[in-house]
């Protein structure tokens, strides 16, 4: 798909997100040509600069890498208990989820 749009003439960026995680704020992300050095991307930051890129020609005809740099470890493990805890606390194993 990739080599399709690059192929066109139209003007297109492609946005490859890290691994997608939630906060309430937009951060002070960070975006790269082809690859990015950070594991994690605020999905609102993602979409801010998905917003943000019919606005200027920098990043036009580029593949672009969007990241989340202040996503720390105690974030992170938030994020896994959430995704593993179920129902009143219970894991979601015990609680008969998948």
């Amino acid at each position: 798909m990739e080599e399709m749009v690059s192929a066109s003439d139209l003007g297109w960026t492609i946005i490859r997100p890290s691994g997608l995680f939630e906060t309430p704020d937009v951060s002070a992300y960070s975006v790269a040509i082809d690859h990015i050095g950070h594991r994690f991307t605020a999905r609102i930051d993602l979409a801010d600069c998905l917003l943000r890129q019919p606005l200027s020609d920098t990043y036009m005809r580029s593949t672009i890498a969007v990241a989340t740099p202040t996503a720390n470890s105690s974030l992170l493990n938030l994020i896994c208990r959430k995704a593993f805890v179920g129902p009143a606390g219970r894991s979601r194993r015990s609680a008969g989820l998948r």
